[in-house]
């Protein structure tokens, strides 16, 4: 649960980079035990769990809606992530890779924009 005084619910902005070198940007929703968030080509949906050392885990779906698909790691439709990193608000870092091939991997710089209500 992430509603634990860390202050992790909320809108966030999300940079990101792959180990390919490719850049993007997004927003994200985090709220109590889920991630609900958007660029411009995919949606992201996914289950957040904190640990009692303040760990965050986040087990992300992509999945491709508009455009052509080009995501930091090509042009897959969908795709699964696993991330982690400490929480902390107002930014945060999580580092990750995808589940079907964990060679690939990414870092996400995040900073949170607004308080959920």
């Amino acid at each position: 649960m992430v509603n634990d005084g860390t202050g992790l619910e909320g809108l966030w902005a999300a940079e990101f980079v792959s180990s390919l070198g490719v850049h993007g940007a997004g927003v994200g929703v985090f709220e109590t035990r889920g991630v609900y968030g958007e660029d411009a080509q995919y949606y992201y949906t996914g289950t957040l769990t904190q640990d009692q050392a303040g760990m965050i885990d986040v087990d992300l779906t992509v999945t491709h809606y508009a455009g052509q698909p080009g995501s930091i790691f090509g042009t897959r439709k969908e795709l699964r992530l696993k991330l982690r990193g400490k929480a902390s608000s107002p930014t945060m870092a999580l580092q990750g890779h995808l589940v079907d091939d964990p060679t690939k991997t990414m870092t996400v710089r995040l900073r949170k924009l607004v308080n959920l209500p």
